[in-house]
């Protein structure tokens, strides 16, 4: 257990994800910018910026109501790996990760994760006031339903 602060970014154009079906070589795409930042091991970390705040309350009160730098963000943990430790009974099953939303963020947050039971848990969050509940909701149903047409089109290739 921990806690970490740190966060890059990579952009999309529209133009790029009008193909039919799932925008694979954007996915690719993004699989490579995630591998660039990881190999740079820590050399562009955002989390140092926080040592020149001199008010944290003042900096996170100064946001609010303020234009947002991205509409929303995903943070992947990835696969929990299946630890089995000697002479213990101990093993990870269905992992949930979700963070909150705040002042500074983006509009609405989603947390991903798989456990050790094989489930990919996708957690959402955001401020109220600031996103419509309806909105959110949509929101999932279509992340939902794009999950399940990326599964049947795998399972039928």
């Amino acid at each position: 257990m921990g806690v970490w602060i740190d966060a890059f970014s990579a952009y999309y154009s529209r133009e790029n994800l009008k193909s039919e079906g799932f925008p694979w070589e954007e996915a690719r795409r993004t699989k490579g910018v995630i591998g660039e930042y990881l190999a740079s091991e820590g050399e562009s970390i955002n989390v140092a910026k926080f040592g020149r705040i001199a008010d944290m309350r003042e900096f996170f009160l100064g946001r609010v109501g303020k234009e947002r730098t991205s509409s929303f963000d995903v943070s992947n943990l990835g696969v929990m790996p299946i630890v089995q430790y000697e002479g213990t009974q101990w093993k990870v099953g269905r992992v949930v990760f979700s963070r909150s939303a705040f002042a500074s963020g983006s509009t609405f947050s989603t947390g991903v994760v798989s456990g050790g039971d094989g489930t990919m848990v996708l957690g959402f969050c955001w401020q109220r006031e600031v996103v419509d509940r309806e909105l959110i909701e949509a929101v999932i149903e279509e992340v939902e339903e794009g999950i399940e047409r990326i599964a049947l089109e795998q399972r039928e290739a």
